[in-house]
């Protein structure tokens, strides 16, 4: 045939394949597209939910195609190196939803061992070695829990350090003075002055005592082996009620026997820390409130050592005992008390030390959600002006000035007291805040959470709407903004507190009142403190998203995932910050150089730059609370906040990267495989870890409901390996990496569950564990 014969079959045949191709691409788009976008049973992008996406500052224009999992080039590597074993209906999930949790303890990789933190050990260990070793399931993911996690750790350690130093210098220098002043003011008075400065002088002798009922300072070194161990055990037990007795009997020469009873009473219950009940110290305040002996439990980091034990039972003290101001007699000893805290001794006054300690805890927690001596001066000063004597300061006439007068004080936002009265069906929270308006020396914070938690949970107390008495912590972020979360909210009223689906109705509506009230909060108040910082960047774990993100992400099964990150990470929050924040309550090697290199790994951060931009403002933040309260000059807290802040960097720069579809270098990748973070959870002091010492599982008690006679707690276990399936870059793989493990549980009051108790069901009895919450059953795929 002639060449110009040929030139129409070509063009027929270019045609029929043409047509063919297309009919195969329409095929293909219709079959693959509900995976990547609009598959209503697995996306989160309904048509109402597609505005909860994060805002950014820019579109997103994240790329990747829907590669089978069979397809997905590093898999079957992956699983040999981590010695998965993973079931059809784990790897169908994956396929699906290209995404899957794993048990921890079906990941025979992780090994236990001697370090200071499990969970950042393995996550160092997945990337791989030496840059001539690395293969393609080296290939990481970078999940917001674990840099979570790790500030955790910085946080505690932080913390921990100046309450080892600072802050247990200052509260030793606080008491000494107060009670030194008060003593004088007894010996130099009479009458009803002398009468309550007596009453002043037990209560803080109490603190004393509960401060100092610990061993002496461990020494820099022991003459052998035997002595150190000796001190060691010795030191569990040192901080007995015995022992606290006998330090009273060294205080008690000022003391009447009606008071020496009234404190010995109280040290009985405050070391059996089990019983709700009233103080015969603070009842004559008002007999309908009672003292929760329970909070007495030393916990979270405080049970390592007599000085911590101590410290946590003398701030729960002084933090929670209150000098209620509808009383006579709570007015008149707050002004004593007051006068005395800023009297000077020739050197220096008790309130300086006041200051270094709620100057400190307030960046790191909040401010105090009570009245403190700052509140309480200024008020005073502006009803009754200044100079006056101790009788002026307790008689009737200026009492009633200062009654009269109680509109200009804040009120408690946070109800955390016991209250007993026969009319509560009667009564709102705002009566009850009201008669709780108190002057406390060291108040416990307000936290947002706890706010949240105080104004959607009721006791006996009048309501406009259906509340529970026990809530759950899903309360928070629906609040924040997590509709998933809201719809497990109703979910839970009714499996858990009986609710009908119109009651269910009320509170969402209440719900939405509080949801709206939090939206006026601006970003600088957010990062007021360290704590609030911590739970705004949670916030940002409460969005859906769209097509323009990965399709792990796009998944609806995945905002469930997204709960248990925000719920782990704030379950951290509140086991580091509860000695402080108020809580809420109801009433009643590298190789040689002439090696090839192998091809880069590609990693993944997981790409909610929302959460990225927040968390390097709370590192960003954190190191500026530093600079301005002078703490940690010259110590190495300092350059390994530096270092982390590095890493944050480059995730926050590669996570905006993925999402602007952009390429990623070599040498970023490369660091983000070889980046670690076990840094985070080196102790300062130099000490060897054990074989406990990386546990990670931890539990915090969040409310307490005196109705139903339970406690809320709030822990995790150990955490998961997280495969996800990604493809930026034309590079379909599967990435790992480690997310939360949380739980949501109730125990009856008595002695509060401490990190051990909850340690032993978690690492040496599973058995022990209650069943994973409701709202976490699409996760748990075996």
């Amino acid at each position: 045939m002639s060449k110009k014969g040929l030139v129409p079959l070509i063009l027929v045949a270019v045609a029929l394949i043409a047509a063919i191709s297309f009919l195969i691409y329409r095929d293909y788009k219709s079959s693959v597209a509900p995976k990547q976008s609009i598959q209503t049973n697995q996306t989160a992008t309904s048509t109402v939910e597609a505005t909860n996406e994060p805002t950014i500052g820019f579109t997103p224009s994240y790329q990747e195609t829907a590669t089978a999992l069979s397809q997905v080039p590093n898999y079957q590597a992956l699983k040999t190196k981590y010695n998965l074993n993973l079931s059809a209906a784990q790897e169908k999930y994956l396929d699906e939803n290209r995404f899957l949790l794993v048990d921890y303890d079906q990941v025979p990789f992780f090994t236990p061992g001697y370090n200071f933190d499990q969970w950042l050990k393995d996550s160092d260990s997945m990337g791989g070695g030496a840059i001539y070793d690395r293969k393609p399931e080296n290939a990481i993911l970078v999940t917001p829990d674990t840099v979570l996690h790790a500030y955790h750790k910085y946080f505690e350690l932080t913390l921990e350090e100046l309450e080892q130093h600072e802050l247990s210098q200052a509260l030793g220098d606080f008491l000494t003075g107060l009670h030194t002043n008060l003593a004088k003011a007894v010996q130099n008075s009479q009458g009803e002055v002398k009468v309550r400065y007596q009453n002043l002088e037990a209560q803080i002798i109490l603190g004393r005592i509960l401060f100092e009922n610990k061993s002496a300072a461990k020494p820099s070194y022991f003459n052998n082996q035997d002595e150190e161990e000796k001190y060691i055990t010795d030191d569990k037990t040192i901080d007995s009620l015995a022992n606290a007795n006998k330090l009273l009997e060294k205080y008690s020469n000022d003391l009447t026997p009606e008071f020496i009873s009234a404190i010995k009473a109280d040290l009985s219950e405050i070391y059996a820390a089990e019983n709700i009940g009233a103080s015969p110290l603070f009842i004559q305040y008002d007999n309908q409130l009672r003292t929760d002996y329970t909070q007495f439990t030393p916990r979270s980091h405080y049970t390592k050592n007599s000085s911590l034990r101590a410290y946590f039972r003398a701030m729960m003290y002084l933090g929670r005992s209150s000098y209620l101001l509808h009383s006579d007699l709570g007015l008149a000893d707050t002004n004593l008390l007051a006068k005395q805290m800023a009297v000077n001794d020739g050197l220096t006054t008790p309130l300086s030390s006041w200051k270094t300690i709620t100057n400190i805890t307030d960046f790191y927690v909040g401010q105090s959600d009570d009245l403190t001596y700052n509140d309480w001066k200024n008020f005073a000063t502006s009803v009754l002006g200044t100079g006056l004597s101790d009788a002026d300061l307790i008689s009737q006439d200026n009492i009633a000035k200062l009654k009269n007068n109680f509109d200009q004080l804040k009120r408690p936002k946070i109800l955390s007291d016991v209250i007993i009265d026969e009319n509560m069906a009667n009564r709102d929270k705002a009566s009850l805040l009201n008669q709780s308006l108190s002057f406390r020396v060291f108040g416990q914070k307000f936290s947002f959470d706890a706010s949240i938690l105080n104004d959607l949970t009721a006791g006996q107390e009048k309501t406009e709407v259906h509340l529970p008495s026990t809530p759950s912590a899903l309360f928070i972020p629906a609040v924040l903004g997590d509709l998933k979360a809201k719809k497990y909210v109703g979910d839970f009223l009714q499996q858990s507190s009986s609710f009908s689906l119109e009651e269910v109705n009320g509170f969402l509506t209440k719900l939405g009142e509080k949801k709206t009230a939090i939206k006026t909060v601006n970003e600088s108040e957010w990062y007021n403190s360290l704590g609030s910082s911590w739970l705004y960047v949670l916030g940002s774990l409460t969005h859906d998203y769209g097509i323009n993100y990965p399709l792990y992400m796009q998944s609806r099964l995945f905002l469930d995932k997204q709960i248990q990150s925000f719920l782990g990470s704030y379950a951290e929050l509140k086991h580091d910050t509860l000695l402080y924040a108020k809580q809420s309550y109801a009433e009643l090697g590298a190789g040689g150089f002439d090696e090839t290199i192998p091809p880069v790994v590609k990693g993944f951060v997981e790409p909610n730059l929302e959460f990225w931009n927040r968390f390097t403002k709370l590192v960003n933040r954190t190191e500026s609370l530093f600079e301005s309260n002078n703490l940690f000059n010259n110590h190495s807290a300092r350059e390994r906040l530096n270092q982390f802040k590095k890493i944050v960097t480059l995730y926050t720069k590669i996570a905006e990267q993925e999402l602007k579809n952009q390429t990623i270098s070599d040498e970023d990748y490369e660091t983000l495989r070889t980046s670690k973070l076990t840094f985070m959870a080196q102790p300062f002091a130099a000490v060897d870890p054990t074989e406990t010492s990386g546990q990670t599982a931890l539990i915090a008690d969040i409310h307490t409901d005196a109705l139903k006679n339970q406690i809320l707690y709030e822990a995790t276990a150990k955490p998961y390996l997280m495969l996800a399936i990604v493809g930026n870059e034309n590079s379909p793989r599967v990435v790992a990496g480690l997310t939360y493990n949380h739980y949501e549980l109730t125990d009856p009051i008595g002695q509060r569950l401490t990190d051990e108790n909850w340690r032993h069901r978690v690492y040496n009895d599973n058995s022990l564990l209650p069943a994973k919450n409701f709202w976490y059953n699409s996760l748990l795929i075996k």
